[in-house]
């Protein structure tokens, strides 16, 4: 594990920062600084006709910003084995993303990734095109742990943003040299449900990691459900979605009137396709049965006329 830490840390530094800043067409007076990571790791493009025909993959994807005309772009690059590509057209959203493919300036090729959570692991997985041919890819989210220069840039961003009792105290310089402290991980955690900000592979990692050690903390409970997201909308009946719609049911079975409950159903109200076929454990939670006591009133109405018919 320390190998792939140091790998994905080493891929961060040297192959996505220069091709973010080429493309945020920075003056040469201007510094770009890397701003959010999305996506960040490592796994293989397979043939789906030969299961022997892969590559290696390497996936850079992040947000830059530069610093005078404070341009914001979402860029990256992408190696397969040896050949690296910069990515452009990036769209990233609720567990997905996808993105054109560039050698220099002649588009070769596109990818449509869906992020799945697998336990507490993040693994990105689609297609791309490439060269005409298309292959089937899975990126294994690496180990990305927030710097203490970068949390304490993220604590300040957050205290200047919102009124939070732990910002009184103003932690951004205590916590850059004591990144470790809980008060400091919490702000950061307060930071990555804001905005879109899970969208960083950091807070994405903090959060698996503090989930991990508290599956029933009302932020923890919406997690797994909001990262697979995508992929549940059209595979609600698979076993990995009936497996974290089982999880979220029996944690909220107690509470469903929690805020990471209550966030699990704000989910499933905007998202109708949502574990559609797990209905039978949506069911189990109260707070579930309000958002389909509506369709379920109407079938009963129909049986009711229909058997007042006969």
């Amino acid at each position: 594990m320390k190998k792939i830490i140091i790998g994905i840390f080493a891929l961060s530094l040297i192959i996505l920062a220069p091709v973010m800043a080429q493309d945020a067409v920075t003056t040469s007076a201007e510094t770009v600084e890397i701003k959010s990571l999305s996506i960040l790791g490592k796994g293989i493009a397979a043939s789906p006709s030969d299961p022997l025909d892969f590559m290696i993959v390497k996936f850079g994807l992040g947000k830059v910003v530069a610093s005078v005309s404070d341009t914001e772009v979402l860029t990256g690059v992408v190696k397969f084995d040896d050949q690296k590509y910069r990515v452009k057209n990036v769209v990233i959203g609720d567990g997905s993303a996808t993105g054109d493919i560039y050698d220099g300036d002649t588009q070769v090729g596109s990818f449509e990734l869906t992020s799945i959570m697998k336990d507490y692991t993040e693994v990105w997985a689609g297609t791309t095109e490439l060269n005409g041919n298309t292959y089937h890819t899975y990126i294994i989210e690496g180990k990305r742990v927030i710097k203490a220069k970068e949390l304490k840039e993220k604590v300040v961003d957050y205290c200047d943003k919102n009124e939070d009792d732990n910002c009184k105290d103003r932690l951004d310089n205590y916590c850059e040299t004591n990144p470790e402290d809980s008060r400091c991980k919490g702000l950061f955690r307060a930071y990555c449900m804001k905005d879109d900000n899970m969208e960083d592979t950091r807070c994405r990692h903090e959060f698996r990691d503090f989930c991990e050690e508290n599956p029933t903390n009302d932020h923890c409970i919406p997690f797994a459900l909001q990262r697979s997201q995508s992929y549940c909308e059209d595979h609600s009946d698979s076993g990995l979605c009936k497996t974290i719609a089982e999880k979220v049911t029996n944690m909220c079975e107690g509470d469903a009137e929690s805020d990471g409950c209550g966030k699990v159903r704000e989910m499933i109200e905007e998202n109708p396709k949502l574990l559609e076929k797990a209905t039978e454990l949506r069911e189990k939670i109260e707070g579930f049965k309000a958002t389909i006591s509506g369709a379920v009133d109407a079938i009963k109405s129909r049986e009711l006329m229909k058997a007042g018919g006969n």
